[in-house]
């Protein structure tokens, strides 16, 4: 199943950052107005999603504004790619939202790109707010130069989605916390019959691009040395391992770039790659009632890519503090995050651990704490500046490694190429 990766904010970026910064000094809105300082204000809250999220963020803005009478949050709502694309036009312009939803894909690139976000260290400093309240490594992503620019709030750990009544169908045992890429291999096989257009896949998707060198414990680039590590032996492992799936016939090609319908929906594919995330409902709507579903952790070994959201603040809004405790309120209030909650896991340690205690509804089929405890373990990928064009070069070179087969020669043009492109721009975010 496939969810923003965040790869793609770089290619709307790149196409807009023609259109300048976030605005002069000159422009700027300035002071600080707090929301207890008894004089009413509006802030803005800038989030792109489906329809079941925005709508659920609407009751979280109606919410805040009961507890907060002096406060009024008018949404700026658009979908996600549609939202992104209209943030650079709204700093050129100096009218961005107060408060806007990222995902911690989207925040080094943002900011990179337009430098349009405030340094919320000093604000959470002020108000108590420690990162040893969050879960661990949540707050990586977000962090440039030692200064955070968005306050993470939920969390979407990796998973294995797998069609229950297919795995029953041909005997096979479900997959339990503790199974081996060796115990995912097998089920695919086990799960795979048929051919052409009525072919039942064993996976739709083992893991999605972006994900892959990190799989057996890798990364791409290694960003303490800056040096490309696309031919290491834990990149290449992992890249065989999906190559020879396809090989085995157990899994179809090109599913990479999304062209493809994914099988899992259908019900013509065992297992899929799956984030615990982005409302639960609408995949439930997806699959109706052709067959059961449920997700299993990653197998023993397998590491993920951190995906969070997170809500960072304007630099230029002229309610800074208020739309800093907004944003304080949104990640550890707990009425608040019951209406969010569908939407993915708590971040904030003691809503986590009641989350984990007792799931929300959505969440009833899925055993959260496997794919929530990924989190943590989950491998930091930097998509600003250069290490940004690399990871677009690194979905066009898995694309011919799907097609061709070949792993190893295309591994190493892209080592060498990647490289000489990292050197030539002395820094990443040249």
């Amino acid at each position: 199943m496939r969810t923003n990766t965040g790869i793609g904010i770089l290619a709307v970026l790149s196409a807009t950052a023609v259109l300048g910064g976030c605005g002069s000094a000159a422009q700027s809105h300035q002071g600080n107005t707090a929301s207890n300082s008894g004089k009413h204000i509006t802030l803005e809250w800038g989030f792109g999603g489906n329809a079941a999220g925005i709508k659920a963020m609407k009751q979280v803005a109606k919410l805040y504004e009961q507890t907060h009478p002096n406060v009024t949050v008018k949404m700026i709502t658009d979908a996600p790619g549609a939202f992104l694309t209209k943030l650079p036009a709204m700093f050129k312009s100096n009218s961005a939202p107060d408060v806007i939803n990222l995902s911690n894909g989207w925040v080094p690139n943002i900011q990179d790109t337009f430098h349009a976000l405030l340094n919320l260290n000093p604000y959470l400093s002020k108000d108590g707010v420690k990162k040893s309240d969050y879960q661990s490594n949540s707050w990586k992503d977000e962090t440039i130069g030692g200064k955070l620019y968005a306050l993470p709030n939920q969390g979407y750990g990796d998973g294995i989605a797998y069609n229950e009544t297919l795995f029953k169908k041909y005997n096979v045992p479900l997959p339990k916390p503790g199974w081996t890429t060796q115990d995912f291999v097998r089920d695919a096989k086990m799960l795979t019959h048929g051919s052409g257009q009525k072919k039942t896949w064993g996976i739709s998707e083992a893991v999605y691009a972006r994900n892959l060198p990190q799989l057996f414990g890798g990364n791409l680039i290694d960003y303490s040395t800056k040096k490309v590590q696309a031919t290491s032996s834990k990149v290449e492992k992992a890249v065989n391992f999906e190559i020879n799936l396809i090989k085995q016939g157990v899994m179809p090609k090109n599913l990479v770039y999304g062209k493809s319908v994914d099988p899992f929906f259908t019900g013509q594919a065992g297992m899929d790659m799956f984030y615990v995330e982005y409302f639960q409902s609408e995949y439930d709507s997806q699959i109706g009632s052709k067959f059961k579903w449920n997700v299993a952790p990653f197998p023993v070994g397998w590491k993920g890519v951190t995906q969070l959201g997170a809500n960072a603040v304007w630099k230029n809004s002229k309610h800074k503090d208020a739309a800093v405790k907004f944003t304080i309120w949104l990640a550890q209030n707990p009425k608040a995050m019951k209406l969010e909650e569908s939407g993915g896991s708590p971040l904030y340690l003691p809503l986590l651990k009641k989350f984990e205690s007792s799931p929300p509804t959505a969440f009833k089929n899925i055993d959260v704490k496997n794919p929530v405890s990924m989190i943590s373990r989950s491998v930091f990928v930097d998509q600003t500046g250069t290490y940004g064009q690399i990871w677009r070069n690194w979905l066009q070179i898995m694309g011919k490694v799907q097609t061709t087969g070949k792993v190893a020669s295309n591994l190493s043009q892209f080592q060498k190429q990647s490289q000489t492109l990292l050197s030539q721009s002395g820094n990443s975010s040249n």
